[in-house]
């Protein structure tokens, strides 16, 4: 195999630190905070809501649109 011929393309990443689906902190409340953890219904991004949105399925602002 040449030099120049290799996989192109691909990027090395470092693994996440946590299992991506540990959201074990959802629900608790955010320390400094009146808001709780939750996390976006349909992309997963990590949020800070009110407590009556708790497991409730929140959209983060971006999938809202």
């Amino acid at each position: 195999m040449e030099p120049d011929s290799g996989p192109q393309g691909i990027e090395a990443v470092a693994p996440p630190t946590a299992p991506p689906d540990d959201r074990s902190d959802r629900g608790k409340l955010i320390p400094g905070s009146r808001y709780f953890r939750e996390y976006c219904a349909d992309c997963g991004e990590p949020m800070k809501v009110t407590k009556d949105k708790v497991e409730k399925k929140p959209l983060c602002d971006h999938c809202a649109e």
